[in-house]
């Protein structure tokens, strides 16, 4: 074999290893990081549609267990308007067609920075912490600013 052959199976067999390596890594990072951001975030968009849908049970079904609770001590609190009056006031705090800014996945939890505007036109701002439980993503908090007033939940 002479220098010219034993160069090109050197670069070769280098080339493979490279694609190896970058296949390995792209499904490493995805499976750690991109799939979790995907995750949370589609996980959200689904909450934000069913609570813009007005239904109730489809937003909860999206909460932890522990924003379900506050959920329902809030729908109990506003017991004197109809339900889908207390959903229209949710709604009216999100944005309509969210923005989403920064993303931040640590292990099972996820922050989701937005913006946009209310379906009103107001700006809004706000951030959402997601939680993974038992392999799915659900909204644990939500603090949204809409024009100066603060809404927690």
């Amino acid at each position: 074999m002479n220098t010219l052959e034993a160069r090109k199976k050197f670069t070769t067999a280098g080339a493979a290893v490279v694609v190896v390596a970058v296949a390995v890594v792209g499904i490493f990072f995805n499976a750690c990081q991109g799939g979790q951001y995907w995750g949370a975030r589609q996980a959200f968009l689904s909450y934000h549609a069913a609570v813009n849908r007005l239904d109730a049970r489809a937003a909860r079904s999206h909460m932890t267990d522990e924003l379900a609770r506050r959920f329902d001590l809030w729908l109990c609190r506003t017991a004197v308007l109809s339900d889908d009056m207390k959903m229209n006031i949710l709604s009216a705090g999100l944005p309509r067609n969210p923005r989403f800014g920064c993303v931040t996945v640590r292990r099972d939890e996820a922050l989701l920075t937005m913006t946009g505007e209310t379906v009103g036109g107001q700006k809004v701002t706000g951030s959402v912490t997601m939680r993974r439980t038992n392999g799915d993503w659900r909204v644990n908090s939500q603090k949204w600013d809409v024009a100066g007033n603060v809404i927690n939940l």
